[in-house]
């Protein structure tokens, strides 16, 4: 699968921080660095406007006491998605310092299309100049 990863350095009483990911990914796994006092939601988007949930880290799953800690979680969902949101609930004093996103692109890009029928386009000319 492709990687999306933003280092991202959150501290903010906002309890949304989104990412926009440059394309349509359908996600696979996430890697959350965040602070474990408080609970962090993943969500994803088509459109930036609807959003579906795809993880929660609960403030309990954390293994130290205080602090930033690193949560790795699979993501079931097979929709594909161009933004993510990470929301908080909590303190109101949140933290991400690191999110990456695991997964594979739902379409090929415009450019890639647009390379595959150039190089199309001068096989038959090859093919058509040698059977001339």
């Amino acid at each position: 699968g492709g990687h999306w990863e933003n280092q991202v350095s959150w501290y903010s009483s906002a309890v949304d921080i989104i990412f926009d990911l440059g394309g349509s990914f359908v996600l696979e796994s996430a890697v959350l660095n965040v602070d474990n006092n408080d609970d962090y939601s993943l969500f994803g988007s088509v459109d930036g406007l609807s959003w579906i949930p795809l993880l929660t880290i609960d403030r309990a799953e954390g293994s130290v006491a205080f602090g930033m800690e690193t949560f790795s979680r699979a993501i079931t969902s097979t929709d594909a998605f161009a933004f993510a949101r990470l929301s908080a609930v909590g303190d109101n004093q949140f933290a991400a310092g690191e999110v990456q996103l695991w997964g594979v692109a739902a379409v090929p890009e415009p450019a890639t299309y647009a390379m595959m029928l150039a190089g199309l386009g001068l096989l038959g000319g090859l093919a058509r100049r040698r059977a001339n």
